[in-house]
């Protein structure tokens, strides 16, 4: 019997060198983070180490300071918040430069310094580093918001007005991300209707295209590997799919016979291959599902019977592998709840007692794809009073016990509170509009697994949001 001896070994250590403000970058951990530098498209088109909008390179500190807020020292404009109409300048009867709003300087019609008013968040879509949300003014011009992690102790609420005159004409957009391009449909307010697509990339508005065809209600977009689609309603309401696919617009497909209300879809990853789900009401304001078997070949499901009065387009979404939910308001104000399980849908059956104003956001604490016992679902609320109500479900993958609503703390009263983030930390929240058209936000908190009471998302102003 032979033996052998290992006599020596070697380790290699690879260091990979930190880059500093406005070097090339490939991905977000090769920038000085703790400087608060981020991996973005800077120049040229490329990727480069920047400061996130909220913030800019200080040479003296070397490190990304937050701008300036209303009556900041400053000496130069881009250290205030341009973005929401603030300048550096000497007001008069001063001496010394601060931010002050440029409304108070010179006529400027889309600066007035945060005091836009919300009439209602639109899409919001999870990007690599930050999420971003289409935004709709009383005025009928657009914005956009980026929410973003800045450190572990401070969230940061962007806006910037989209400067393009032709997008109020639409009447709302639904928008889907491919290839780092936000493509965004909706109809045009004019008769026919006809079916418009607005393009933005992450230097802002890009273009708009009318695709055409005589229309009603709101399209949805649904995103794709390497397509975005829209699923709209035609003139007789007849629901189909346009497929936007590397830039070109396909031809529309079918899905179904007329229906009563706009769509909702989602892409179930969670089997293979995935499966496209649509849900809509037909004319008795009954629940339908439609499931595409195989290429544009789609199969129809009712859930419930035509008793079920159902008030509003139903909330959908799967969780795992097993699991459907659909959630809809009736037209006696409950939130009531269907779920597909052991492949089959049961009855509708309330979430609790209280009645509401609009169907809830339904969203979870992990991505739809997990199965883990510590998935979290959440439904939050706006109830006949205005108020923020919210029920959850723990391990809602197996298990099925929605707690009673609960009133989310505030004294502000709500219009809206329909849409989602999640940040690049895994950190997560809601935002929506109040009944005086500003926008709020509730954050989850990680350690308290609580989430937080409503607080401004229009302002620049550092948020603590952990203890």
């Amino acid at each position: 019997m032979s033996t052998a001896r290992i006599t020596s070994t070697t380790t290699t250590t690879i260091t990979i060198k930190k880059k500093d403000y406005k070097e090339p970058c490939e991905d977000l951990l090769e920038c000085y983070i703790e400087y608060g530098l981020l991996c973005e498209f800077g120049y040229n088109e490329s990727r480069y180490c920047l400061c996130e909008g909220s913030h800019y390179w200080s040479v003296a500190q070397h490190k990304c300071v937050r701008k300036g807020e209303l009556n900041v020292p400053c000496e130069i404009d881009y250290q205030c918040h341009t973005e929401i109409g603030l300048v550096c300048d000497t007001p008069p009867g001063s001496s010394e430069k601060i931010c002050i709003c440029s409304a108070s300087l010179y006529w400027s019609t889309d600066s007035n310094c945060g005091q836009t008013k919300i009439k209602h968040i639109i899409n919001c879509k999870d990007e690599p580093h930050a999420t971003t949300c289409l935004v709709l003014d009383d005025n009928n011009l657009y914005h956009m918001l980026t929410v973003r992690s800045v450190t572990k102790r401070e969230l940061s609420f962007d806006w910037f007005l989209i400067d393009e005159k032709t997008l109020s004409n639409i009447e709302s957009l639904s928008c889907g991300i491919n290839n780092g391009t936000k493509y965004c449909f909706g109809l045009n307010k004019s008769l026919p209707h006809s079916l418009e697509l607005a393009q933005f990339t992450y230097k802002g508005f890009h273009s708009i295209e009318n695709i055409g065809g005589s229309n009603i209600g709101i399209p949805f977009a649904l995103e794709d590997i390497g397509t975005v689609s829209a699923y709209v309603r035609d003139a007789r309401g007849v629901l189909y799919r346009q497929v936007i696919s590397d830039d070109e617009v396909l031809s529309p497909k079918n899905i179904s016979t007329i229906v009563s209300s706009d769509a909702i879809c989602y892409i179930r990853t969670s089997v293979n291959p995935p499966l496209t789900y649509c849900y809509a009401l037909n004319a008795e304001n009954t629940v339908i599902e439609f499931l595409e078997q195989s290429p544009n070949v789609w199969k129809s499901t009712l859930l419930g019977n035509t008793q079920d009065h159902i008030q509003h387009l139903p909330i959908c979404n799967y969780i795992g592998l097993q699991k459907t939910y659909c959630f809809a308001l009736l037209d006696n104000k409950q939130i009531q709840k269907n779920i597909f399980s052991s492949g089959q849908w049961g009855v509708w059956s309330p979430v609790g007692s209280k009645t509401f104003l609009t169907e809830p956001l339904f969203f979870t604490s992990k991505p739809n794809n997990a199965s883990s016992a510590d998935q979290t679902c959440y439904l939050l609320g706006i109830d006949i009073n205005y108020e923020l109500q919210l029920s959850e479900n723990k391990n809602c993958a197996f298990v099925e016990s929605w707690t009673e609503w609960t009133k989310i703390p505030t004294t502000v009263k709500f219009q809206q509170f329909q849409n989602v983030f999640r940040l690049r930390d895994d950190n997560m929240g809601a935002v929506g509009v109040s009944n005086q058209g500003i926008p709020y936000y509730i954050f989850l908190d990680p350690i308290t697994k609580k989430f937080t009471s409503p607080s401004p998302a229009f302002s620049v102003k550092p948020v603590l949001f952990r203890p």
